[in-house]
This record gives C-alpha cells, sequence and structure tokens, in this order.
C-alpha cells in the first residue's frame, strides 16, 4: 500500500533549536507572572514563593517622654513602616526596611537602624525583637536603644482592625505604646497591609 504522505515534513536541527527556546520563554513568563498569562487568576505561585511585605502609617495611643527637657505626654503618636523580602520559606520571613515614630507633643523620635524584623504572612504580623534604635529628643541629642521592639498585625485582611504595639528608650527619651506588648492597641487612624 503507498503511503498517504508522498511529501514527508523534515525538521531541520536549527528549527528544533528555535521551537526549544520558544517553549522556554514561554515557561519563563508563565513562571514568573501567572496571573498575567492565565485568565481569571489561574493557578497561583506556590506559599513559600514571591515577596513578602509590611507596609503601613497612622497614630496609635502612647507615650513619650523627653529626658533632656522633661516633658511628658500620653496621646497619638505617629508611626511609619516599610519592609520587604523574599518568601523563601514557610513560617517567619526575614524583611528589610524602615520603621519610624515621633510624638508630635514631645516631638522625641524614633529610628530602627538595625537588627531583624520578621514576617509571619499566615497570621499578617511583623515582629521586631531587640532591635537598633535611635531616639532623638526634642533639642537633637540622640542616643542609641538595643531594646527596640514591634508588633503589628494587619487583622482588617481578616474582617478585624489594625493593632500595633512598639516600646523604646535610651539616655535621651523613650516612646511606647500602651500597652507595649500584644494584645496591642488598635490604631486611632491610618492603616496596615501585612502579606
Amino acid at each position: 500500500m503507498r503511503s498517504h504522505w508522498t511529501h514527508p515534513t523534515i525538521i531541520r536541527r536549527p528549527t528544533i533549536a528555535v521551537l526549544s527556546a520558544a517553549a522556554l520563554l514561554v515557561g519563563c513568563e508563565q513562571a514568573t507572572a501567572p496571573t498575567a498569562s492565565r485568565p481569571g487568576g489561574g493557578i497561583q505561585a506556590d506559599a513559600t514563593g514571591g515577596t513578602v511585605s509590611a507596609h503601613g502609617s497612622g497614630t496609635v495611643f502612647g507615650l513619650s517622654f523627653d529626658n533632656h527637657t522633661f516633658v511628658f505626654n500620653e496621646g497619638g503618636l505617629k508611626f511609619s513602616f516599610d519592609f520587604s523580602g523574599q518568601n523563601l520559606a514557610p513560617g517567619a520571613v526575614p524583611v528589610f526596611g524602615k520603621w519610624s515614630a515621633s510624638d508630635p507633643v514631645t516631638n522625641v523620635q524614633l529610628e530602627f537602624t538595625g537588627g531583624t524584623a520578621t514576617v509571619l504572612p499566615s497570621t499578617h504580623t511583623l515582629q521586631i525583637q531587640f532591635g537598633i534604635c535611635t531616639i532623638t529628643s526634642a533639642d537633637g541629642t540622640t542616643a542609641t536603644s538595643f531594646n527596640c521592639n514591634l508588633f503589628a498585625q494587619d487583622e482588617a485582611s481578616n474582617g478585624g482592625v489594625d493593632t500595633i504595639c512598639f516600646q523604646s528608650g535610651a539616655a535621651t527619651g523613650e516612646l511606647a505604646t500602651l500597652p507595649t506588648v500584644p494584645p496591642c492597641p488598635q490604631l486611632a487612624s491610618g492603616n496596615m497591609n501585612i502579606d
């Protein structure tokens, strides 16, 4: 019996190489942007892929004390933080960034300058324990604190209210929310996004 293909298609080596490269590029594009190439969200990246982040700013109830001018205030403390890191393993993810807080009445300021910050994506929390902060008094004098602690939780993502607590003090002054440890006070104003 005679073959139906009188002129078979011949694929040469350069054509195979070009087709392989094209398939590889399409695969890479889908791996880096799964929702861009799949309508409706499709398959998402696994839980240990991508970037985690923690961003927030607002006002929370607390106290501050300027040790140089002996001015004390109990009221609204302003804060902001901005951290991110690669989610390489399940659980606590190390993140890098900045955090600051201040009291507009006493002018005492706190700035995070080093230490380990972690995000727990499953509970939408940001934590710093025994970080290093610079505390600045109203007259511009600075001192270093090695006991700079922060705990923030984005509970709004679960239908709750965002909470934050922090505490640090040095020879120049101190800033702290009330209470200073979880359960933390609710934000008076502002917004946080931790995931």
